[in-house]
């Protein structure tokens, strides 16, 4: 997984990108994308975007690309806000976003231009398990057209062993912290999906693909995602005219370590659907096309011994009408005690009851709710005190 500090078969594959790409291999500081070049020319650079994103645990970074004059597409998981045990908290303001397209050093001012965001629109079906990502796609509607010649949105997915340019400004290695870095691309091979599963089990190749470093028969040099380079494209060319095509969104690796981890990516063909939609609606209607996550609040209890309490909690969601709710229950040292699971409608409070207790005790429960398609609330947490 590459969070926010991190990242079908043509008759002429990558002709037209690499000649875009490689100006001349000369010495350069390594940055972004692990492998690879940093020598990237304009007409390549004019769709990638770099995105800064304030949430409440600091700034994050990730990449996007311009899919129409007012449109970047990027991964999802860049646009929600989590907290450290990584529940969604929901979706970014447009105002929590900075953003420069084109340009190949987003540190430099005077390189490509800036563009304020005015909505933010995820895949309604992006899920999070807590180690990978579904329908990690997510679009950002601009508030103006840019003159930069958009990306081609592909048709079909890349045939095993295809070719492909992946670009970011993600870190140079696992380790490295700098930022915001240069733009970097390097090749990948689409690999067998049988060998993307192998290494990610919740691999589903009607939605996912796998690739990695290419090592042989280079024009640009092998290189593997990292850090910062989430929701950056997956660059081929699929005719002869001279379109950029954009046929996967990086996603998530399966590790840790970028150096040797494989990149796995979001189909773009698979996300037409949505994509398509998006495009034809005007961004200030994107709302009736979100599906937010459901927001969990709960109250503090007080209640005395021998008497039966009270636990009043609240799910608000947008779509739907009841919640499937896990109460865990904490002695004050901070030990799990219980463990239930509720049915409540939505939008209102509801009020459970608690067992009566025989003595004096203090501790805590938290709740976390789930809608109608799984998606998880934040999990809200208070006090329980008998006195």
């Amino acid at each position: 997984m590459y969070p926010r500090h991190a990242l079908t078969n043509p008759l002429v594959p990558l002709l037209v990108p690499c000649a875009l790409v490689v100006m001349a291999l000369t010495a350069s500081p390594a940055d972004a994308i692990v492998g690879g070049t940093d020598q990237v020319s304009d007409g390549f650079t004019a769709p990638l975007a770099y995105i800064e994103i304030s949430e409440p645990r600091g700034t994050g970074a990730c990449t996007g690309t311009l899919i129409s004059p007012s449109v970047v597409m990027t991964a999802a998981h860049c646009v929600y806000e989590t907290n450290k045990r990584g529940n969604l908290l929901g979706i970014a303001r447009p105002s929590d976003f900075r953003m420069r397209v084109g340009s190949r050093d987003p540190a430099n001012a005077a390189l490509g231009v800036g563009a304020d965001v005015v909505a933010v629109l995820p895949q309604p079906y992006y899920r999070w398990d807590g180690n990978h990502h579904f329908h990690d796609i997510a679009l950002l509607a601009l508030s103006r057209p840019l003159a930069q010649t958009p990306a081609v949105l592909a048709e079909q997915h890349p045939g095993e062993g295809k070719p492909l340019l992946i670009a970011g400004y993600g870190r140079s290695s696992t380790t490295d912290k700098s930022g915001p870095r240069r733009l970097r691309v390097a090749q990948i091979d689409a690999a067998d999906p049988a060998s993307c599963h192998l290494v990610s089990e919740s691999f589903d190749a009607s939605w996912l693909f796998c690739g990695t470093a290419a090592s042989s028969d280079l024009t640009v040099p092998g290189g593997t995602a990292c850090f910062g380079d989430s929701g950056g494209p997956a660059f081929a060319s699929e005719n002869t005219t001279g379109n950029v095509v954009v046929e996967g969104v990086i996603s998530y690796g399966a590790g840790s370590d970028c150096e040797v981890s494989r990149s796995y990516l979001t189909l773009v063909a698979s996300e037409r659907g949505f994509i398509d939609r998006a495009l034809a609606t005007d961004p200030r209607l994107w709302s009736g096309l979100r599906d937010d996550p459901p927001s969990a609040t709960v109250r503090a209890v007080n209640r005395r011994v021998g008497h039966t309490g009270f636990l009043s909690v609240r799910i608000n969601d947008d779509r739907s009408r009841r919640s499937r709710i896990a109460i865990i229950f904490y002695a004050r040292d901070g030990e799990q005690t219980a463990q239930a699971y509720r049915s409540i409608p939505t939008n209102r409070w509801v009020r459970l009851e608690l067992a009566r207790r025989s003595r004096r005790s203090s501790g805590s429960f938290c709740v976390q709710g789930t809608d109608g398609t799984k998606k998880e609330s934040n999990t809200a947490c208070a006090r329980d005190v008998v006195r």
